[in-house]
């Protein structure tokens, strides 16, 4: 019975030997597990910074492309409006320039002026020219 305890003994030392190893290597891997765990957070860290730099930069690209296109809306409303203008000034500079011309040419304002004298002693002359608003 001796020998059988002794044996038990022996057993028993060789289980909690090996149930300390086990042990020891699950805080070993308990502490590898938690520095790989804080690598894994400073990492996520580096990342989100990373994404929250992209995010600013971004932005400020967007308000660059909002700038531009204010600036080229402004100068597109600048340039149309200036081209109106110019037309419309053009245009009556060459009436003004036409009707001179043609006044010139065929002295019509001193035609119209006969025209509404005759008118005086003719009726259907009179009514002629009222008709077409000269008189």
């Amino acid at each position: 019975m001796l020998f059988q305890n002794h044996h038990l003994y022996g057993q028993v030392e060789k289980e909690t030997d090996r149930l300390r190893s086990i042990e020891l290597r699950l805080e070993r891997l308990e502490a590898t597990l938690n520095t790989f765990m804080q690598q894994v957070d400073k990492r996520f860290e580096q990342i989100d910074k990373r994404i929250d730099d992209l995010n600013r930069k971004i932005d400020h690209f967007m308000t660059f492309l909002w700038i531009i296109s204010g600036i080229f809306t402004a100068i597109m409303i600048a340039a149309i409006g200036f081209a109106i203008w110019d037309r419309r000034t053009a245009i009556y500079r060459a009436k003004q320039e036409v009707i001179e011309e043609v006044d010139r040419k065929w002295n019509l304002t001193n035609v119209v002026r006969a025209l509404r004298e005759y008118a005086l002693g003719d009726q259907r002359l009179a009514d002629i020219l009222k008709k077409y608003g000269l008189m």
